[in-house]
């Protein structure tokens, strides 16, 4: 939910606020080295959430819990813990460099908080908002211990503190957590870049911009920026031409193949007006700019609109997921792809509210390490778990899920390779 639809992610599930304090004093690392820069990821930082408090636990790639509270709002505040989690906590969209835990705290907070996996000791905190309600989005680490956080908020007026601007990308330092300097993004047609998320292909950063205005009520089409890595410049600006709300680009295996998945113009309801905005498009990860190979209608995969966000389980094989109404007729859907032999296949759907209607958003992030594990895993709140599917040569399998935990009963929401 790192895109377009992020600001009605509050409104996807109403929900009593859960009580953490049992948590507090009570953090509890993996025990066990990380190791950066290794080819398989170590596992997968876990953020449960009913948008009122926030845990974060940490998992095996297959989804069995090594630490089911590592964090939470409800933590003690210690000399490295000075802005105390919120309830509306992501995690990066991409496995950090360091192998640290990084968190972060938008709207109301503006914080992004490191800590260790192996002890859970808090290494650093640092504000973002300079100012103003900076509403951080996504985080990137770079080789030279730089690090990039798209800031989706914009401010009115700007001009009182250094990078108080707003909609851009924010440049830290990682390891002595400092701002360091902002990346302007490209602005026409009168509305704010809005940039969401981050990725990284190859020696290029690329980052999202849903283009939204201040007031939410005009949508511009989705656009992609490349960032050099080394020089911090813009390489190139490619539009999505009839398509908004795009999502992070997911990379496939081979670095040769880019997934977006579109959402479309969302209203306050997680409501999509025009269906025709929403698809998935497949590009051409190696031409610059980027080459569109293929584009999938929302109408043509799903007869509903999707979720701005795609992973690769393997080479061929695309995990997504619908976009769905709060109090709307249909249900979130997890669904797989294949986009060698066209096959569609609806791996999971989740249930209606007690009135019938759905529920909204209630699938959130997904994790997949293709070559390091066979099993891709989904946060699933409506059921409380982690969804776990096996990718085989034929598609995917479910498999049992996985509690993360059992002591405080929020939700998982958002998943990230650690």
């Amino acid at each position: 939910m790192k895109s377009a639809g992020r600001w009605v992610a509050g409104l996807s599930l109403l929900l009593f606020a859960c009580n953490v304090e049992s948590t507090a004093g009570q953090n509890v690392g993996t025990g066990q080295p990380s190791h950066p820069g290794s080819v398989c990821p170590d596992g997968v930082t876990v953020l449960l959430s009913d948008f009122f408090s926030s845990l974060v636990a940490l998992s095996t790639l297959d989804g069995n819990t090594q630490s089911a509270s590592f964090l939470s709002t409800g933590s003690r505040k210690t000399d490295g813990l000075s802005f105390a989690l919120s309830g509306d906590v992501v995690l990066p969209s991409t496995r950090t460099l360091s192998g640290r835990v990084v968190l972060v705290d938008r709207f109301g907070t503006n914080v992004i908080t490191w800590a260790n996996p192996s002890s859970a000791e808090v290494l650093g905190q640092l504000p973002v908002g300079t100012g103003f309600e900076s509403n951080p989005s996504d985080y990137l680490e770079l080789e030279d211990g730089r690090a990039l956080v798209t800031r989706w908020g914009e401010n009115s007026e700007p001009g009182r503190q250094a990078f108080d601007r707003g909609s851009d990308v924010l440049v830290i330092d990682s390891q002595g957590f400092q701002l360091l300097d902002s990346i302007e993004l490209p602005r026409h047609d009168e509305l704010p870049p809005r940039p969401s998320s981050l990725s990284r292909v190859r020696d290029l950063v690329m980052v999202t911009l849903d283009r939204l205005s201040l007031d939410f009520s005009l949508t511009g089409e989705a656009e992609l920026v490349g960032i050099s890595s080394a020089t911090l410049e813009i390489e190139f600006v490619q539009r999505f031409v009839g398509l908004k709300g795009c999502g992070r680009p997911a990379l496939s295996p081979s670095g040769k193949l880019l997934a977006v998945a579109c959402s479309g113009s969302l209203n306050r309801k997680g409501e999509v007006s025009d269906l025709s905005e929403s698809g998935l498009v497949l590009l051409d990860a190696e031409s610059r700019p980027l080459r569109e190979l293929q584009r999938f209608p929302a109408q043509t995969l799903a007869g509903a609109a999707l979720q701005s966000s795609a992973v690769f389980a393997s080479e061929d094989l695309l995990l997504w997921k619908t976009q769905t109404a709060l109090g709307g007729s249909g249900n979130n859907r997890w669904l797989s792809l294949n986009v060698r032999e066209q096959s569609l296949r609806t791996l999971l759907e989740a249930g209606p509210d007690e009135a019938g209607t759905g529920k909204g958003i209630v699938y959130g992030g997904m994790a997949c390490a293709p070559g390091c594990s066979d099993i891709c895993l989904l946060a699933d709140a409506d059921r409380g778990v982690l969804q776990r599917a096996r990718i085989t040569a034929d598609g995917a399998e479910l498999l049992s899920p996985r509690q993360v935990e059992s002591t405080v009963g929020l939700p998982p929401r958002d998943l990230s390779l650690r």
